[in-house]
């Protein structure tokens, strides 16, 4: 259920290490997820008296909805996209960066409320780049785990 049909002959022998790494990295993003949703909560005006929670999902889903066509629009480009994979370590890094840029932006963003919500969008904008950029660069490398022409395999267990 956790590993790729016929593991281990079908994996590369680095495969159980680099699941063990990305595991941890995985569960600092937990935590990362609470804090970071908490902000983006109050940000939206949860918990305060002058705002309601029909107003909050609507503001959500619009935000997703501008992520979604950001990513639409960056992911589109099969050259941009073909950079990424060109320089697959240096990529990975920005989008991490990125991410953390994204995440420090959505947690300080209840603390300047003239602003939170241009803090949000660029937020959301940070977020589609950082899902294209990892997307493309995670490819390859679960292409280079997968041996045995399971490379659907490998990617459908790398997030359990």
């Amino acid at each position: 259920m956790l590993l790729p049909v016929g593991y281990p002959q079908t994996v590369c022998p680095e495969y159980v290490w680099f699941q063990v790494w990305d595991t941890i990295q995985e569960g600092c993003g937990y935590f990362r997820g609470i804090l970071s949703n908490q902000a983006w909560l109050q940000t939206l005006g949860v918990g305060r008296n002058d705002t309601n929670v029909m107003s909050a999902i609507v503001l959500q889903m619009t935000l997703e909805y501008v992520k979604h066509l950001i990513g639409l629009f960056f992911g589109g480009s099969a050259q941009l996209v073909q950079v990424f994979v060109c320089n697959q370590k240096y990529f990975y890094l920005v989008s991490q960066v990125t991410l953390i840029v994204a995440v420090f932006l959505e947690i300080i963003a209840p603390i300047f409320k003239e602003y939170a919500m241009y803090a949000l969008c660029f937020k959301m904008f940070l977020n589609a780049v950082t899902n294209v950029i990892s997307g493309s660069c995670r490819a390859p490398l679960i292409a280079h785990l997968a041996r045995a022409n399971n490379f659907s395999d490998c990617n459908a267990k790398e997030r359990n």
